[in-house]
């Protein structure tokens, strides 16, 4: 007679499964697709041939000072233009058999494996896109990543078809946060410097994330000053309340 060796309790007790489902060990935060989509930056359309972002690039020109029987000017000035961007696709697959399904059936199932494949591969897309909003976009077909949109030198290159070198209005705004002398010590200017050239007015519009790796979180972090509160449950001392 075979001997499968498995063992008495093995053969005799089933494994304590914990938790309903298999828990993440490999998904980080994808903190830039979150920020973009919590702040209404996405947007749906149906169909077309590419992307296109109309802009407001330029001021009205002939508004002037006026004397009383002076000419206005009528010239018409052009105020508008566009941006436009190529479409990618970003896809993927779950593959699964009809075995694997029935097996995973009534009381012998651990969980849905079906729904947490599914749901592997939701984590899994949003992942691939968090990947492609950081790049650069040099992949043929990758998208323009916030390395090529928010770029170090924002008076080269072309975005959207716009030559950021001949149009001001385009560029982003830039600068270095290297350090002086010590570690991290010129961080917070830098940032202070890119929010207040981002905000319109400081009250109109403002940016809305701020969004860098650990190491410079924790040094940025390591630059500011140190609060503490401290409370207790117990009354301090030489303190007693009630009533006779």
């Amino acid at each position: 007679m075979a001997d499968p060796a498995i063992g008495q309790v093995a053969a005799s007790v089933w494994e304590a499964k914990i938790g309903k489902k298999p828990t993440d060990n490999i998904f980080n935060s994808r903190a830039l697709f979150y920020a973009l989509g919590k702040d209404g930056f996405k947007e749906d359309v149906a169909g077309g041939r590419l992307f296109e972002f109309t802009i407001e690039y330029a001021e009205n020109t002939t508004h002037a000072m006026q004397g009383e029987l002076d000419e206005i000017d009528t010239t018409r000035i052009d105020v508008f233009d566009a941006a436009r961007y190529n479409q990618k696709i970003a896809a993927g697959t779950v593959t699964y058999s009809e075995l694997e399904r029935l097996r995973n059936m009534g009381d012998n199932a651990k969980f849905d494996v079906i729904a947490a494949k599914l749901q592997n591969s939701k984590n899994s897309h949003i992942s691939l896109l968090n990947r492609q909003m950081w790049g650069d976009g040099t992949g043929g077909n990758d998208i323009d990543g916030i390395q090529k949109l928010i770029s170090i030198t924002p008076t080269t290159g072309t975005v959207g078809g716009i030559s950021r070198s001949s149009f001001s209005f385009w560029r982003n705004r830039q600068a270095s946060g290297a350090k002086t002398s010590t570690a991290y010590d010129n961080l917070r200017s830098a940032l202070t410097s890119v929010h207040n050239q981002c905000s319109l007015g400081g009250d109109e519009n403002a940016p809305t994330a701020v969004l860098m790796d650990r190491a410079t979180l924790e040094g940025l972090e390591s630059t500011m000053v140190t609060l503490a509160r401290y409370t207790s449950d117990e009354p301090p001392m030489g303190y007693s309340s009630g009533c006779e």
